[in-house]
């Protein structure tokens, strides 16, 4: 019984790791020369080493939504859009700010809409 190996595909050499594994690069005809299996090798370090920098495990902030939920439940007269601190009042007044001018502006265009211009 002959066991046939799979082929790659021809284009697989040349395009480097879209159509190919990382294994079947360094594997492949192309790299029997010394420095196209160097340029591959550092090809596949760099590619593993900018995945290693999103790594989740290094992550040691704790669920904070119960203390939050502490915080904005205690009966200390503020309003509940103002207790975060000073970015929410910022927040809050740069969008209160916003809604007003839009309705200025609204209005004073109905007005400009609804009174016809003079013909001299």
């Amino acid at each position: 019984v002959t066991i046939s190996t799979p082929t790659r595909p021809p284009s697989c050499r040349y395009e480097g790791f879209s159509r190919c594994g990382r294994r079947d690069l360094l594997r492949s005809e192309a790299a029997n020369d010394k420095k196209t299996l160097k340029m591959n090798r550092a090809l596949v370090a760099r590619s593993l080493v900018s995945r290693a920098g999103f790594s989740t495990s290094a992550r040691t902030a704790g669920n904070k939504v119960p203390q939050m939920q502490k915080e904005m439940q205690v009966p200390d007269g503020k309003l509940l859009y103002l207790k975060g601190g000073s970015g929410d009042r910022i927040f809050y007044r740069t969008t209160m700010g916003l809604v007003i001018f839009g309705v200025g502006y609204s209005l004073i265009s109905l007005v400009v809409a609804m009174l016809p211009k003079k013909n001299e």
